[in-house]
């Protein structure tokens, strides 16, 4: 059943995509069967889901999804917009715009992820500069104090060399690191 729903669900998003294309005026009709949740108390069937079999013949995308939901017994109160309201915001020239707000069932369902949920997460973590500085005080003094060591190896490193090859000073790159320059000091032009 879930195999059939998943192929029926990827024919029939193919085909609402056809009829938003410009220029698509016709769309072979296309035979598409679900299996949905049987909501009547005289269940006869153990598997409480019951196949729903319809036939796509629509030029448009409202009256595709309409058919779809009716075909398949589920509510389309949600879909049916009064006349005056529509008409209104047409006339203005002001474009109608509602956020889709899915039920989280279609998120589980098809491993998208959930825009409000990320939100909602990313509200949590807020990151600031206090709180970075916080969480990660610790480790950097402790990479600080690790690192005393070999600062004070290269600066005895480049007064040494400073003074054989008579040099006012050693300068490097900022892009080395104190592991890279001892790794340098320590090659055979020091011997």
């Amino acid at each position: 059943m879930k195999i059939l729903n998943e192929n029926s669900l990827k024919r029939l998003n193919g085909y609402l995509e056809h009829l938003q294309k410009p220029g698509s005026n016709s769309v072979p009709p296309m035979e598409l069967t679900f299996y949905v949740r049987d909501t009547k108390e005289n269940n006869q069937k153990q598997s409480g889901f019951r196949s729903v079999t319809f036939i796509l013949h629509t030029n448009d995308v409202l009256s595709t999804v309409m058919n779809v939901l009716t075909s398949c017994s589920l509510p389309v109160e949600h879909m049916k917009e009064p006349k005056e309201t529509s008409k209104s915001v047409h006339d203005a020239g002001v474009p109608f715009h509602r956020p889709i707000k899915w039920d989280k069932s279609y998120y589980t369902f098809t491993g998208f992820r959930d825009p409000e949920q990320e939100l909602q997460q990313a509200k949590k973590v807020e990151h600031t500069l206090h709180l970075w500085l916080r969480n990660c005080e610790s480790e950097a003094t402790n990479k600080h104090n690790a690192s005393l060591p070999r600062r004070e190896e290269l600066s005895r490193l480049k007064k040494e060399l400073c003074q054989k090859f008579l040099l006012a000073d050693i300068r490097y790159a900022w892009s080395f690191c104190i592991l890279k320059h001892s790794l340098c000091w320590h090659t055979p032009i020091h011997r």
